[in-house]
């Protein structure tokens, strides 16, 4: 079963790689680190584990599974003046489109409906769902630099979620 928020993780024998641990941490990416037998184990960080070698197969998998879903990336978020910020990146938002970007963080990966988007982003009525396909398609080209993606579930709505990385299965996933 894949997770889509599972992130990858740094393997690495200690004290042999030990300085691949802080590339890793400037990238995000969770560490397990290996600890040589006659070696001492260093301090962990939030988002590392360790084991000594040798280690089962059951266990080394177990604490992979468990670091890859760490969230080491933080939730995207909109502030009062319209930004949205991910990541090291921001971009400002008009008004509907802000709105609309809100509603989808409310449901930050999961699927939000077409309908619950129009209402929200014009509460009084008046614009139909071609409003919303337009917005829709600004708003990819807006959120595409920061790494999020805004896609279609056909005859449901709209996901917002990180951009897959290569090493990833594309959306949907079958």
């Amino acid at each position: 079963m894949t997770n889509s928020n599972a992130h990858a993780v740094g393997v690495l024998r200690w004290p042999t790689e030990a300085d691949r641990r802080d590339e890793l941490e400037r990238l995000g990416i969770p560490r397990l680190l290996l600890v040589e037998p006659g070696s001492r184990p260093p301090e962990v960080r939030e988002d590392e584990d360790w084991a000594r070698l040798p280690v089962e197969d059951d266990d080394l998998r177990a604490r992979v599974e468990r670091l890859a879903l760490h969230g080491t990336e933080p939730h995207p978020t909109v502030d009062e003046f319209g930004v949205l910020t991910y990541g090291n990146g921001w971009v400002p938002l008009p008004p509907i489109e802000e709105t609309i970007v809100r509603r989808l963080l409310d449901s930050f990966g999961t699927t939000v409906s077409r309908s619950d988007l129009v209402a929200e982003a014009w509460p009084d009525g008046g614009r139909g769902p071609r409003a919303l396909d337009t917005k829709i398609h600004r708003l990819r080209n807006r959120l595409a630099p920061l790494g999020l993606a805004i896609h279609t579930v056909r005859r449901r709505g709209f996901v917002l979620d990180a951009r897959p990385t290569a090493e990833e299965p594309t959306w949907p996933i079958s």
